[in-house]
């Protein structure tokens, strides 16, 4: 007859999963299939020596079995090569919806149901310290796209020059701006427009990204910190900035990047994650947005190319120290990318690594 302690070497623990505590409870979370449960600290224990390969009671093996917390069985682990969170990230947004299949009117009745709910919002009317006007510019129009495409490089060698106020007016509403008038098909179909097409696709049209401009060197307007307007095609001032230390501090929070300093402009890429959870209540969406400031930014990046303007991008920056930067207050906005605009050379690689100096040579 076996032993507890011999059938206790045939359990193993799932590897997927994370641990927790919330109000005063202990959460399991399965974040391969998505399961959650309230554990009690003598099934937490129970868990630990399971792993340790010790012996449970029996009813709590049942238990733990029937949950897919434990198996009889080794459970299958695919290789990962970065670290648990990217992991657990990767896996708890996957395979998240459920194996059904709608009809075209379930689908559709559905999906107006929750545009209708969301539509209830009111848009509030943003006044911009600057506007400008709705155009491109024509040297975008010059260079065939294959061109704009081979020549589009980043530069990390900036030489301090301005950049005209309708360069970044252009560059804005090009990339970024609502250059649709209507929404023709949606329009004719006799549905409520809420959000202006832009030149890039948004998961459900949400559009939930804030571009944050910092104006450093930039004909006619004060150096600050201003948040583009699609809807107004304009520049909010959020806060002015000191001209004189400016880029001491841009430097720290960009990670020590000291090539940031010559930038004219730059492109802070906020998402507001509350906006796409309203409508995409499922961890899933969380991709979206990151997928739109893709989008997005390479936008910019090709029309800036086009403008002849240099360009550089980084998500390397100190996340709280740029929130303060940048004077944003609200809860779910976190900035995601940056891209730095101006004049320069067209070197990928700084001078001082040229030279030998930042290689200790």
């Amino acid at each position: 007859m076996q032993t507890l302690a011999t059938q206790q070497q045939n359990y193993h623990l799932n590897p997927n999963l994370f641990f927790y505590l919330r109000d005063g409870e202990f959460i399991v979370w399965d974040y391969l299939n998505h399961q959650q449960w309230i554990v009690k600290s003598d099934y937490i224990n129970a868990l630990e020596q399971i792993a340790k390969g010790q012996s449970i009671s029996i009813s709590m093996t049942q238990d733990l079995l029937q949950s897919g917390m434990v198996s009889e069985h080794e459970f299958t682990d695919f290789q990962w090569g970065w670290d648990i969170v990217s992991k657990i990230y990767h896996l708890s947004s996957s395979n998240i919806f459920e194996d059904i299949q709608k009809s075209e009117d379930e689908f559709v009745e559905e999906y107006l149901a929750t545009c209708e709910q969301l539509n209830q919002e009111e848009i509030q009317t943003v006044v911009c310290d600057y506007e400008f006007e709705a155009c491109f510019d024509s040297r975008v129009d010059e260079v065939p796209l294959g061109e704009v495409f081979r020549k589009r490089k980043t530069t990390r060698n900036f030489d301090g020059s301005s950049i005209e106020y309708s360069d970044l007016g252009s560059l804005l509403y090009t990339a970024c701006g609502e250059i649709h008038e209507v929404w023709e098909d949606l329009q004719q179909a006799g549905y409520t427009i809420e959000s202006g097409r832009r030149s890039f696709p948004s998961g459900g049209g949400l559009y939930p990204m804030r571009y944050i401009v910092l104006a450093l060197n930039v004909e006619g307007i004060l150096p600050g910190v201003y948040e583009y307007i699609p809807r107004a095609n304009g520049l909010k001032l959020l806060k002015p900035l000191d001209e004189h230390r400016v880029f001491d501090d841009l430097t720290d929070i960009l990670n020590s990047q000291f090539f940031c300093k010559g930038l004219a402009a730059g492109v802070f890429f906020v998402p507001d994650f509350s906006k796409e959870w309203e409508k995409y209540p499922h961890s899933r969406s969380y991709r979206d947005v990151f997928l739109d400031i893709a989008h997005c930014s390479q936008n910019v990046l090709l029309t800036a190319t086009a403008m002849r303007l240099r360009t550089w991008v980084t998500a390397a920056f100190k996340d709280e120290k740029l929130r303060h930067f940048l004077g944003i207050t609200e809860a779910f906005t976190y900035p995601a990318e940056f891209i730095g605009i101006g004049h320069g050379s067209n070197h990928s690689l700084p001078k001082a690594f040229i030279n030998g100096e930042a290689l200790g040579q």
